[in-house]
């Protein structure tokens, strides 16, 4: 299935992307980093948008499996 497709298609027609997001978490049993490019591909947010939509949509221990693997992806400058 892609993902991106059902992002893009939920979006216009009127989803938020939370619901989008819940959609593709709990739906669609995707994991959160396959949430986060499903959504990043389907729609224009920037990756700081898409991370914090599917950050506030995971439960937080869901996140904190995540968060390494989003640091591997898009690592946050401490400079």
């Amino acid at each position: 299935m892609d993902f991106a497709d059902v992002v893009r298609r939920s979006l216009e027609a009127g989803e938020t992307p939370d619901h989008v997001a819940q959609a593709l978490l709990d739906e669609h049993h995707l994991l959160p980093i396959s949430a986060i490019k499903a959504l990043r591909s389907g729609s224009s947010m920037t990756p700081a948008e898409v991370k914090d939509v599917i950050q506030r949509n995971l439960a937080p221990a869901r996140w904190a499996a995540a968060e390494p693997l989003w640091e591997m992806i898009a690592p946050t400058d401490t400079e």
